[in-house]
């Protein structure tokens, strides 16, 4: 973990240097933090300090990442079928990172057009769960009571509206 910190720190530090030497030099852009460690520190040294703090960083973020999009897999697998076995969070890991190495793969994002459709139509839904949650004690998405419908209604109105439809 103190790993990590000290890499953020540092992180955010080649940031600001980034920032304060975008064009230092006439003609030329330091873009990238590893064109910025060259310049800093040299050629071959400023790649090797870079590259291991970016690394780090980096499988950091991953890891991060994977696990939880694992551990999301695992509740929505556990709130679909309750009484099904339980399915241990490293397969869900597998499962979540299979989907993304395939979706990796595609030639290009509009390929993918359809997965964003989907991911918009659940992001409404989320909204919509979540405020008639509060609004209407709902439970697993079933409304006790007709506020809920009428509520759920405004909502659909409302971002029919704003989206132009």
């Amino acid at each position: 973990m103190a790993i990590l910190v000290l890499s953020w720190i540092i992180t955010l530090y080649t940031l600001w240097q980034m920032v304060e030497m975008h064009e230092m030099v006439p003609g030329k852009r330091l873009d990238t933090y590893n064109e910025l460690g060259q310049h800093a520190f040299g050629e071959k040294l400023g790649l090797w300090i870079v590259m291991p703090q970016q690394l780090v960083v980096q499988i950091g973020v991953d890891i991060v990442y994977m696990v939880t999009g694992g551990a999301s897999l695992q509740k929505f697998h556990n709130t679909v079928c309750p009484s099904c076995k339980n399915i241990k969070l490293s397969f869900f890991i597998m499962i979540f990172a299979s989907v993304h190495f395939v979706l990796s793969h595609l030639p290009n994002l509009n390929s993918i057009s359809s997965v964003s459709l989907v991911a918009a139509v659940m992001s409404i839904w989320y909204i919509y769960f979540f405020l008639s949650s509060l609004y209407s004690n709902m439970y697993f998405g079933l409304c006790k009571y007709i506020f809920c419908f009428n509520f759920f209604m405004f909502v659909f109105q409302l971002l029919y509206n704003c989206l132009g439809w």
